[in-house]
């Protein structure tokens, strides 16, 4: 036998309405459940029947009531459409002491967390197409909107992971000092466009008014210190930093997205 690595993908739902919105719809993954299932959470075949028919008649109240917040519990998680980001702000603003386990072990969760809420993420937007309503339209390219901008970040979660595992185990005494600056204000600098996004999302979601995010220029800046550093930095740090240009390129243009396009406009 050998371990091997596995990603569970749970539906998940936003605070407020969207959660009363869909707790007397979840009554449908009972319907054709094993009896185990409904026996584990309390509810018998008879009763979920009855609340389906009356859900298709126009009646959610018996289906509300048997889907009750321990039940709901075991079916979804509550979400928040901002949280990757500021998890992933978190993520690159970490500063791991290679030996200190519990500086290890922060960012293992860190990471562990941003990509359960990738899955959280997808599962909420394949929920959409299911929505109706006044408020559809604009749901649908939000949607579109999060899964295209959602690519980008598992891109930098997957790109960034090199860069963090130099943090945590490199040797600081063999780190050049024009290396070390670079990385430090750019490591700052990416957390603050996260926080910039999270906020613009965050706030878009909760109709509230948001800030405008300011154009991006971390690739330009990046691409020109390196070539002026080109002597003050090692061969392998040379091939980092231009590891950090391309996830730059790629958060640049993440954030021009999201300050280009409002999240619920509709084309």
């Amino acid at each position: 036998m050998r371990p091997v690595d596995i990603a569970l993908y749970p539906s998940v739902i936003f605070d407020g309405a969207d959660l009363e919105w869909a707790r007397p719809r979840f009554i449908f993954a009972f319907l054709d459940t094993p009896a185990s299932t409904r026996r584990q959470a309390g509810l018998s075949e008879d009763e979920v029947r009855q609340a389906v028919a009356s859900f298709e008649q126009g009646d959610d109240a018996p289906a509300r009531r048997l889907i009750t917040d321990d039940v709901l519990a075991n079916l979804a998680v509550i979400g928040d459409p901002g949280v990757v980001a500021s998890r992933l702000a978190q993520l690159v603003e970490a500063q791991p002491c290679a030996g200190v386990q519990a500086s290890i072990l922060k960012i293992r969760r860190l990471r562990e967390e941003v990509y359960r809420h990738f899955g959280e993420v997808l599962a909420q937007a394949d929920a959409v197409p299911f929505e109706t309503g006044p408020l559809r339209a604009g749901d649908m390219a939000a949607r579109d909107r999060i899964r295209h901008w959602q690519a980008s970040l598992r891109s930098f979660y997957l790109l960034e992971a090199p860069l963090l595992q130099f943090r945590a185990f490199g040797d600081a005494s063999k780190k050049s000092p024009k290396f070390m600056v670079i990385e430090d204000e750019f490591r700052a600098e990416w957390a603050h466009a996260f926080r910039l996004m999270a906020d613009s999302l965050e706030n878009q979601q909760q109709r509230k008014p948001s800030a405008p995010i300011p154009p991006a220029n971390l690739a330009p800046r990046l691409e020109q210190l390196q070539a002026n550093s080109a002597n003050q930095v090692t061969e392998r740090e040379q091939t980092l930093l231009r590891m950090s240009t391309t996830i730059a390129q790629l958060l640049d243009h993440l954030q021009n997205g999201v300050a280009s396009e409002p999240l619920y406009a509709v084309e």
